[in-house]
């Protein structure tokens, strides 16, 4: 595979690290050394840098390069690591959520950065399988930093954790600073850097269907978005679940306590919650 394709590969990798911490191993962590429901669900709020990306990806595309940009963002990804080698999330629970936040901020930054690098990178002929690279990079580099971490956490600790995430994240800046990455052509940079951020959301705006793409874009990530909440919620959620059928026993008929203890083994999911206490109600 051509060398190119791996530095995507790269790329798209480690900015998969964070949202699999976030959404994969911290909330079973904070569950198991105490944290309220109410904390790990606030937790969810630290992706809005997610959310305000199209406020500061013209700024990446105009000022400094691509390079510049990545090696910036995996260093700040790398020391946000370090911080986080040094805090413990139930003593400091407020320093280690800022630590996330710049995480966030950091990798969405990055994939501005490492998209203007893809499209810089490929031929028009090599778009899909490149696509298809960032997919699978990004994806794995979640599932690894979610799943996989929690596996080795009980054994390592949060400290040396996080210390061996910096230690990839630096791994990782020194391959971007001696991979070779040509200048963009001279003519886009002049005409992309001559708009204001206000007139370039307005000329974004007045481009055919963008509204539609948008709200076409929003419902697609909704509908992929569930499914992992749902499953996301079902180990925290089980334990209240539980407790709530056994609060609520006396109250119950054989028949019904037999079904939603039945259901609570088969499916406790946060609608099941739902839809048990109505009928108890």
């Amino acid at each position: 595979m051509n060398f190119k394709y791996w530095f995507l590969f790269l790329l798209y990798f480690v900015q998969g690290i964070p949202y699999g911490l976030q959404s994969g191993l911290l909330p079973i962590y904070f569950r198991i050394v105490g944290l309220s429901f109410t904390k790990i669900s606030l937790t969810k709020l630290l992706y809005l840098p997610w959310f305000l990306k199209v406020f500061w990806a013209p700024f990446v595309d105009w000022y400094f390069s691509k390079k510049t940009w990545l090696i910036f963002t995996m260093c700040g990804l790398a020391l946000t690591c370090l911080a986080c080698s040094f805090l413990t999330p139930e003593a400091d629970f407020l320093a280690v959520a800022f630590a996330l936040l710049l995480m966030n901020l950091f990798a969405s930054v990055q994939d501005v950065a490492a998209d203007g690098i893809a499209i810089q990178m490929l031929g028009a002929e090599e778009v899909g399988f490149g696509n298809s690279i960032q997919v699978v990079a990004y994806k794995l580099g979640s599932v690894l930093a979610g799943g996989g971490l929690l596996t080795f956490l009980h054994h390592l600790g949060w400290g040396p954790l996080f210390v061996y995430l910096a230690l990839i994240y630096a791994a990782a800046i020194g391959f971007t600073s001696k991979f070779p990455l040509g200048s963009p052509p001279q003519d886009r940079l002049a005409k992309d850097s001559s708009l204001s951020l206000p007139a370039f959301l307005h000329e974004l705006l007045l481009v055919p269907d963008t509204l539609w793409t948008a709200g076409l874009v929003l419902i697609y990530k909704l509908g992929e978005s569930f499914p992992k909440a749902r499953n996301g919620g079902i180990i925290c959620g089980r334990t209240l679940l539980t407790q709530l059928v056994l609060d609520l026993r006396p109250r119950l008929s054989p028949n019904f306590l037999l079904l939603s203890e039945t259901l609570v083994k088969v499916c406790p999911s946060p609608p099941l919650t739902i839809v048990l206490v109505t009928f108890v109600k």
